[in-house]
């Protein structure tokens, strides 16, 4: 079984070898790696009306099962052999329960807990896959359906809380075992806020949705000396719209889109390298390992074609207005920090 080593609060260092590694001075170079894994879920969930059309509580069971194994090549050298070999069972039953009060036909007030369970695949130092993260959630909130299903909104307030985080262990640092990049385990994250969700039928054909999360990402580990954690934000807003033609020459397609736009950003310093090496420094919140980057957003659209009940036919363009904005991440197919305006045609058929 692997090793999985958690910062406390407060602590900041990097977990030590199981028992009876050996290190090597110099990180062996990848050869290569390849991950199998096979997951499944099943889900219960039972309700029960305590106060017929008023009060209903609701409760549900899932079990979560995943395996996975991992098989990285390695220069051999007197201290590490041509392999490393890991392999992870990670199984749970996260439940959640909750109670929903019909104040009217058209509005009802609910408190929810739930039990969170994800699987992680990230590796630790020794090459084995870091355990599943698990949390605890509460959320309040109304939720209203008003004119016949032709508008409806959801306020909620969330407070969630996280443990087996994991957290790069920072920029140009590789495993001395396997020679690839690895995490480290944070004791918990918490993540508290609100958020609003809004649906209109300005017609039958017509849809649109309209949100906004106001969120903090806390990080009590403290993990490279600021509290926030990377690839977080605070604010998050969107709209999204389509339109379906139902008479004339167009009846057969349907068209639409939507942006996003975000503000309180933060990533990891290391995230982006200039094609000279030098890493991207925004230098707004010091060198503390995480990086405040601009506030900024992209939109989208799209239009569709309905052959006929089995043949659909999309084009989406992606980043409509070619706007530079840093999306908090490089990796080596990602030529730009910013994809630029992306045009894709897709054909579904369905049976």
């Amino acid at each position: 079984m692997p090793t999985w080593n958690v910062l406390k609060a407060g602590d900041y260092v990097l977990p030590t070898l199981p028992a009876g590694t050996t290190t090597v001075t110099a990180a062996s170079p990848n050869q290569g790696s390849t991950a199998i894994t096979y997951t499944w879920t099943e889900y219960l969930q039972q309700n029960i009306e305590l106060w017929p059309n008023r009060l209903t509580l609701v409760g549900s069971i899932a079990h979560s099962y995943s395996t996975s194994r991992n098989e990285i090549k390695v220069v051999p050298s007197e201290a590490v052999a041509n392999k490393v070999t890991s392999h992870s069972t990670q199984s749970g039953n996260p439940r959640r329960v909750g109670a929903v009060f019909n104040v009217t036909k058209d509005v009802a007030v609910y408190v929810l807990n739930s039990q969170f369970f994800e699987v992680q695949l990230s590796r630790l130092i020794d090459g084995a896959f870091t355990p599943p993260r698990i949390g605890d959630g509460k959320e309040v909130g109304v939720k209203a359906d008003l004119f016949n299903g032709r508008l409806s909104a959801t306020v909620s307030a969330f407070d969630n809380k996280y443990t087996n985080n994991a957290i790069s262990a920072g920029n140009g640092v590789v495993s001395p075992i396997t020679g690839l990049p690895y995490s480290i385990l944070v004791e918990g994250t918490s993540t508290k806020g609100w958020d609003l969700s809004l649906f209109a039928l300005p017609r039958p054909n017509w849809q649109m949705t309209v949100s906004v999360t106001n969120s903090k990402v806390n990080n009590p580990a403290n993990i490279n000396g600021y509290g926030r954690l990377p690839f977080t934000f605070e604010h998050f807003y969107s709209f999204l719209t389509r339109y379906d033609f139902k008479n004339g020459a167009l009846r057969k397609f349907s068209v639409g889109g939507g942006t996003w736009y975000s503000t309180g950003r933060v990533t990891a310093s290391g995230t982006f390298i200039y094609p000279n090496g030098q890493n991207f420094e925004p230098g707004m919140l010091g060198n503390d390992g995480n990086k405040s980057i601009a506030d900024g957003g992209q939109a989208r659209a799209f239009v569709e074609y309905r052959a006929n009940r089995h043949w659909t036919v999309r084009v989406d363009v992606d980043n409509l207005f070619d706007e530079l904005t840093l999306v908090g991440s490089q990796a080596a197919f990602i030529v730009d920090v910013s994809p630029p305006r992306t045009v894709s045609l897709r054909a579904t058929y369905k049976f």
